[in-house]
């Protein structure tokens, strides 16, 4: 019986660590979801900046 009740312990003990390791994939996926977020963001930004850049170049083209 002490044979199966240790085989059981290790069985437990390696399941507690890959409990550990999925936690951590988490942590790492979620912040990886949040760099794409802030990147798609920064790319909005962009963009918008870029177009009142344009607008602006336009408008001091045509008031010349």
């Amino acid at each position: 019986m002490t044979d199966m009740e240790r085989k059981i312990d290790a069985l437990i003990l390696s399941i507690e660590a890959i409990k550990g390791d999925v936690s951590e994939t988490k942590e790492i996926v979620a912040a990886w979801k949040s760099v794409k977020l802030w990147a798609a963001f920064l790319k909005w930004a962009a963009g918008v900046v870029a177009s009142i850049g344009v607008m602006y170049a336009a408008w001091k083209g045509f008031h010349r």
